[in-house]
Order: structure tokens, then C-alpha cells, then sequence
């Protein structure tokens, strides 16, 4: 899978984007990420051979970031990814 920096895989074929992070402080407030799920094609030329990749955006959401996750984020955004694929899979 060809993923950007602010990109990760939930399995094989689908994907989770972060698009913003907004009202979060790291003194005594959660925030907010908005994300979206896209849909990872591989579309092949008509001789077969060549492709390329399509993210196919299925949906976007705005959703809390709690002051306790907030506070354990660095340098990696890491665990907001981890935080997100979380509620996606758990909301499937």
C-alpha cells in the first residue's frame, strides 16, 4: 500500500486518513481529529499491466481526543492513529 505521512493501513484495502487536529492544548484540554476512511484500489490500464492507486474516500467524521490521550502525545503521531482505527473498527 502507498500511503502519505498522514496515513495508515486498517487492513489491505482500506485506509485512514488524518485530515486537521484542532482545539487540543497539551496543558489541560483534549481536541479534536478529523478523519477519513478511504478505499485502496489498485486501477490497471487496459493492457493489464500498468496501474496505479486510487483512495477512494468512503467517509469522514470529526471526533474528541481526549485530555488523557492528548497529554501521552509527542513527536509521532502514533497513537492518534491508533486512537482512530480504534473507534472505526469497534463502530464496524
Amino acid at each position: 500500500m502507498n500511503l502519505d505521512t498522514n496515513e495508515r493501513e486498517i487492513n489491505p484495502a482500506t485506509l485512514v486518513r488524518i485530515d486537521n487536529y484542532t482545539g487540543y492544548n497539551f496543558i489541560d484540554s483534549g481536541g479534536l481529529v478529523e478523519y477519513t476512511i478511504c478505499e485502496y484500489i489498485e486501477q490497471y490500464a487496459p493492457d493489464g499491466i500498468e496501474y496505479t492507486y486510487i483512495k477512494v474516500p468512503l467517509f469522514s467524521d470529526t471526533m474528541s481526543l481526549p485530555f488523557s490521550l492528548v497529554n501521552q502525545w509527542g513527536a509521532s503521531d502514533e497513537i492518534i492513529f491508533e486512537y482512530v482505527i480504534d473507534h472505526v473498527l469497534s463502530e464496524l
